[in-house]
């Protein structure tokens, strides 16, 4: 009897969301619940909310140094959460105060 390699956590998960109704929303909650840890703790502090319109994630931050050091990232920001939840969901950062 042949034995069966056991599969990853990580491939598991994958094969799941590929069959998932909802997979778009449930990366978009895993991209919002990753965004501190991307955004370091400094940043993350500043932030007072996150959402996505569509594929757009905004973020709002109210000190005007934070907001304009996340507007210079805001394109390392999206591939760096693209990464994290393995597909390209996030098409733009915006950055409001």
């Amino acid at each position: 009897m042949p034995s069966k390699d056991p599969s990853t956590l990580t491939t598991l998960l994958d094969r799941y969301l590929e069959r998932f109704p909802a997979q778009s929303e449930l990366r978009k909650g895993m991209a919002l619940h990753r965004l501190p840890e991307i955004l370091g703790p400094g940043m993350a502090q500043a932030c007072v909310a996150a959402k996505f319109e569509g594929n757009v994630l905004v973020i709002k931050v109210t000190d005007p140094g934070w907001r304009h050091e996340m507007h210079l990232m805001r394109y390392r920001i999206r591939q760096r959460l693209n990464d994290t939840v393995g597909s390209d969901l996030v098409s733009e950062v915006r950055v409001r105060g």
